[in-house]
C-alpha cells in the first residue's frame, strides 16, 4: 500500500503541512522516517503518493474550493549535467466554478434596494456586499483560470539552488468580469469616484491594483540557494533566500505557530489552486543544526516583509470591499434618512456633480512596516515514537488592523471652496446660513475623514507540539501563547459609524466621547487619529489525529483527519470586543437612522471551538487504468466567537463532496461542490455555494 501525502495551509496565518501515513506493515516506524521530510518547503512530489488537499478557513470561513482534491504525482523532468543534477517539475491547468445558488436578499446588497431588502438594520453590509452582487446563479462561471507552476532544483554535491514560478489568467475576471460597479472595468480611482455615480453602491467598481493582482499574474516564489554541512559529526542545513518556513502541527486552523509567512488567499480561491502557489517567501537565512542524537534546533532571520493578500473586493469569495483586499480604498458613508441626508446631498452635487446622500472615506496609505526584528527559534527532541517541539518567533504581523485620521472641522469658516459652494447652494435652496453652515460643515468632515491599515510589529509566540503514533493513529497537537496579541476592538464600519453619529458636533470644532472600547476610551475629535485595535493575551491550542483504515468500502485505501482547535483569551469578554460574527454594529449604529447596537452573542468570546474533518478514498484502477480519488469534507465551528481574523464563528458550517479522476499520475480531472451554511445572520458565505471543475496536466 503506497504511503498518503496530506497537503494542508491556513490563511491569512499560514500553517502548512506535509503529513506521511505510511502502510499499517510499516508504521511502527513511520514517525522518525517521515517527520524530517515534512519541515521541508521545497519537496517534490512523489512516485506512488496520492495527495489529500484540505482547504484553509480563510478571512471567512471554509475555502472549499481552493485546493484540488489530489495533486497529480507524475514524475519531474530530470536533469544531468555531469556534477549539475537537478529536476523540472511543471504544472499545466485549467480550472472554472459556478454559482449554484441565489443571492440571499439578506446578505447581498442591491442597489438602490438594499435599505428594504436587509432585516434587523443590518447596514454594514453596504461594505461587505460587492463580491455577492457581483456574480449570479446562471451559466456564467465566477472564474476561468488557465495556470502554470514550475519548480526547477538543481544539486552539485551537498549545495544547491531551488526555484519556483507560477503564472495564471482568468478570463472571467479578466474579459468577462460583471462589474455591476462601474460601466467599465478599470473605473479610475480618485475622488470623483462617488458610490451614486453608477447603478451600484460601490460606484468605483473594478480599480486597477485589483486588475493587476486577480486577473492575471506571474511572479517567482521560492528562489534560495541551500547546503549541507558537517560540523564534527552534527549536521547541518543552511538555506539562504526567498523561503517559507513551515513549523507546528496545525493543519486546517490558523492562530497557531505557524506565523512566519504570508499567504496569498486570492491565490488559492483559484480553481485548481495548489499550496505552492500561494505560500508568499520572504528573504531569510534558516538554519537547522542536530545537536544531538535525538535533539536538534532551528533558526531563522528574516530582511523583510510582506502583508498577506486577502480576497480583491469584488471578486466572489470577497466579504469586504473596504477593509482587506486589493481594490479596497473606501467606505461608503449613507446618510439616507438621517438629519444630515439633505447636506450630504447638497455637498456631492457641489463638489462631485451627483446627488447622492453617500459620502467616501478614503483609504490613506498603510503605515509603513519595519523590515527588521523577525526571527525565531525551535528545539526538537526526539524519542522512540515521539515529537517534541519548542518554539519562539518575534514577527510583524500579515494581517492588518485599521485605524482613521478624522477630517477637517470647520471647512465653511476656513475657505475651503467645496464647503463654501456648498453653504452658498444650500442658502440659495433657502436654507439659514448658519444652519447650512453647521451641516456642511459636518459633511465637510465626513468627505476629508481617511482611514488607513496597519501591520502592527513585534508579536511574540511561545509554542509547544509533540508528534506520535497510538497503534495505527498518527497524533499531533501544539499550543501557541502570545502576551501581545493584536484583535480589532471594533469593525472600522463602528468607528465610522461613530465618527457619523457626531459629525454635527466634530465637524464644528467640538469633541466627541468615544465609546467604552473604540479609541481606548478616549474623546476624539477633528484631525485626530483613533486608533481600533488592542492588544491582549491569546492561547491557541490544536489537536490533529489522521488514520490509514487500509482497504476499506472496496476502496484500496481510506485516510480519515480529524483537527479539533480551541482560542482562549482571558481578556475577551471584559469588553465588547468584535469578532467573527460583528456584522451588526456594537458600540454605535452605523448611521444615525439606526440608533442600535448589536446583540450581545455577536461579540468576541473569550473561548471559542470547532472542528475539521476529511475522509478520502483511494481506487487504484477503478476503470481503464484511471484512479478515483473521492473526497468529503467538513467543517464545523461549535461554540463562541473568535475574534474578529480568528477562526471560529459560531454555528458556522461547510462541506465539500468532490472526486479527481488521475490518469497515469499525470492527467487529473477533478470535479467538487461546495456548501456553506449555518449562522445565516452574519455568514456572509452562507448563499455562495459552487460547483467547480479543474484538468491538469503535470509532467
Amino acid at each position: 500500500m503506497d504511503a498518503v501525502r496530506v497537503f494542508v495551509v491556513k490563511a491569512p496565518g499560514t500553517c502548512i503541512a506535509d503529513v506521511y501515513i505510511a502502510p499499517k506493515s510499516s508504521q511502527k516506524n513511520k514517525h522518525h522516517n517521515t517527520k524530517h521530510l515534512v519541515r521541508s518547503t521545497d519537496m517534490k512530489k512523489k512516485h506512488s503518493l496520492q495527495s489529500l488537499s484540505m482547504a484553509p478557513r480563510a478571512a471567512g470561513f471554509a475555502l472549499a474550493t481552493v485546493l484540488p482534491l489530489a495533486v497529480s504525482t507524475a514524475s519531474a523532468f530530470e536533469l544531468n549535467l555531469g556534477a549539475v543534477t537537478g529536476a523540472l517539475d511543471t504544472t499545466v491547468s485549467y480550472g472554472t466554478g459556478w454559482r449554484m445558488e441565489d443571492q440571499d436578499t439578506k446578505l447581498a446588497t442591491l442597489y438602490p434596494t438594499y435599505a428594504a431588502a436587509i432585516a434587523d438594520n443590518r447596514r454594514t453590509f453596504i461594505n461587505k456586499s460587492d463580491g455577492d452582487a457581483n456574480f449570479d446563479n446562471d451559466s456564467k462561471p465566477i472564474s476561468s483560470v488557465f495556470k502554470i507552476t514550475s519548480d526547477l532544483e538543481l544539486k552539485a554535491g551537498n549545495y544547491g539552488v531551488f526555484v519556483r514560478g507560477t503564472a495564471f489568467y482568468d478570463t472571467v475576471l479578466a474579459d468577462e468580469f460583471p462589474n455591476r460597479s462601474s460601466t467599465g472595468n478599470n473605473f479610475p480611482n480618485s475622488a470623483s469616484c462617488n458610490a451614486q455615480s453608477t447603478t451600484n453602491v460601490n460606484g468605483c467598481g473594478f480599480p486597477k491594483e485589483l486588475d493587476e493582482r486577480v486577473t492575471s499574474d506571474a511572479r517567482f516564489l521560492d528562489a534560495y540557494v541551500y547546503g549541507n554541512f558537517m560540523m564534527g559529526d552534527r549536521a547541518l542545513n543552511v538555506r539562504l533566500g526567498e523561503q517559507v518556513i513551515n513549523w507546528g502541527e496545525a493543519l486546517f486552523l490558523q492562530e497557531g505557530i505557524n506565523n512566519a509567512n504570508p499567504v496569498s488567499l486570492s491565490k488559492l480561491r483559484l480553481p485548481g489552486a495548489e499550496v505552492r502557489e500561494a505560500l508568499l517567501p520572504l528573504p531569510m537565512i534558516y538554519a537547522s543544526y542536530e545537536l544531538a542524537d535525538s535533539l536538534s534546533m532551528e533558526a531563522f532571520f528574516q530582511f523583510d516583509w510582506d502583508y498577506s493578500e486577502a480576497d480583491g473586493v469584488g471578486t466572489y469569495y470577497s466579504t469586504d470591499d473596504a477593509f482587506a483586499g486589493d481594490g479596497a480604498n473606501r467606505i461608503l458613508v449613507n446618510l439616507e434618512g438621517s438629519a444630515l441626508q439633505t447636506v450630504g446631498q447638497i455637498y456631492n452635487t457641489v463638489k462631485y456633480g451627483v446627488t447622492s446622500a453617500v459620502l467616501t472615506n478614503d483609504r490613506y496609505s498603510d503605515r509603513s512596516v519595519d523590515a527588521g526584528g523577525q526571527y525565531g527559534l525551535a528545539f526538537r527532541y526526539n524519542t522512540e515514537n515521539t515529537e517534541y517541539g519548542l518554539y519562539y518567533i518575534n514577527y510583524h504581523s500579515h494581517k492588518p488592523v485599521a485605524q482613521a485620521i478624522t477630517g477637517e472641522a470647520n471647512g465653511y469658516q476656513k475657505g475651503n471652496p467645496a464647503a463654501v459652494a456648498a453653504v452658498n447652494a444650500c442658502v440659495a435652496g433657502g436654507g439659514l446660513l448658519a444652519s447650512c453652515a453647521i451641516g456642511i460643515n459636518a459633511a465637510h468632515y465626513l468627505d476629508t475623514t481617511r482611514y488607513q491599515l496597519v501591520y502592527p510589529e513585534d508579536i511574540q509566540m511561545i509554542g509547544l507540539s509533540f508528534s506520535t503514533t497510538v497503534g495505527d493513529l498518527s497524533v499531533s497537537g501544539e499550543l501557541a501563547y502570545r502576551p501581545n496579541d493584536v484583535i480589532l476592538a471594533e469593525l472600522g464600519d463602528n468607528l465610522v459609524a461613530y465618527n457619523t453619529l457626531n459629525a454635527a458636533v466634530i465637524g464644528n470644532g467640538g469633541t466627541a466621547t468615544a465609546g467604552s472600547v473604540l479609541n481606548d476610551g478616549q474623546a476624539f475629535g477633528a484631525s485626530t487619529v483613533v486608533r481600533d485595535w488592542v492588544e491582549l493575551e491569546s492561547y491557541n491550542f490544536d489537536l490533529v489525529a489522521i488514520n490509514n483504515f487500509g482497504p476499506l468500502f472496496a476502496a484500496d485505501q481510506v485516510v480519515g483527519v480529524l483537527e479539533v482547535g480551541g482560542a482562549y483569551l482571558p481578556d475577551g469578554e471584559d469588553k465588547r470586543y468584535a469578532s467573527t460574527a460583528s456584522l451588526l454594529n456594537l458600540e454605535a449604529p452605523y448611521s444615525a437612522s439606526v440608533p442600535e447596537e448589536g446583540p450581545s452573542n455577536d461579540y468576541l468570546d473569550n473561548f471559542s471551538w470547532g472542528y475539521r474533518a476529511v475522509l478520502s478514498a483511494t481506487y487504484n484502477d477503478a476503470f481503464f487504468g484511471i484512479a478515483l480519488n473521492p473526497v468529503i469534507r467538513f467543517a464545523h465551528d461549535v461554540d463562541g466567537n473568535s475574534h474578529r481574523t480568528g477562526n471560529f464563528h459560531e454555528n458556522r458550517k461547510s462541506g465539500t463532496v468532490g472526486v479527481n479522476a488521475i490518469y497515469n499520475q499525470e492527467l487529473e480531472v477533478g470535479v467538487a461542490y461546495n456548501s456553506f451554511w449555518g449562522a445565516e445572520a452574519s455568514n456572509l458565505l452562507a448563499d455562495r455555494d459552487n460547483l467547480t471543475l479543474v484538468l491538469k496536466y503535470s509532467f
